[in-house]
């Protein structure tokens, strides 16, 4: 909530600041909080959020140690969950990352992988409801015409 009320220039600060706590450390005990932090960071602007933490969460995934790398997958749950077209410019690679985790011996990355691919589909496939500013109302329509 607080982030969809921030001005533009704040927000983009804001989120400068989320990738650089994201960027500098693991907290693999609060992975649930920090994911639902990098969700809140997409819901106001989901382009200008991708645009900033995917390169950072998927970058190099393949050569980090197990538990990092399914840490980094479970914040891309949060990441993605409510993106939805915003995903489709990264979808070669999204596709690579969920393509790393389910060919992975690890059975952590393995769930973390098919719970990025839930996400993702269901992310794409859920419809948004729009705000009633950006409806006309039922009058409006006939007083232009």
């Amino acid at each position: 909530m607080l982030l969809s009320s921030l001005p533009l220039p704040i927000y983009k600060k804001a989120l400068t600041s989320i990738a650089d706590f994201i960027s500098a450390s693991t907290y693999s005990n609060a992975f649930k909080q920090v994911s639902n932090l990098c969700k809140a960071a997409c819901c106001p602007h989901p382009e200008l959020a991708m645009e900033k933490l995917f390169p950072l969460l998927s970058g190099d995934i393949a050569s980090l140690s197990g538990s990092i790398a399914t840490y980094r997958l479970r914040l891309l749950c949060g990441l993605v969950k409510k993106t939805g077209v915003a995903l489709l410019k990264y979808r070669d690679q999204l596709t690579d990352v969920i393509g790393f985790a389910l060919k992975s011996d690890d059975k952590k990355l393995r769930k973390a992988g098919n719970k990025l691919f839930r996400h993702t589909l269901s992310s794409l496939t859920t419809y948004y409801i729009l705000t009633s500013e950006s409806i006309p109302k039922r009058g409006e329509a006939k007083r232009g015409a």
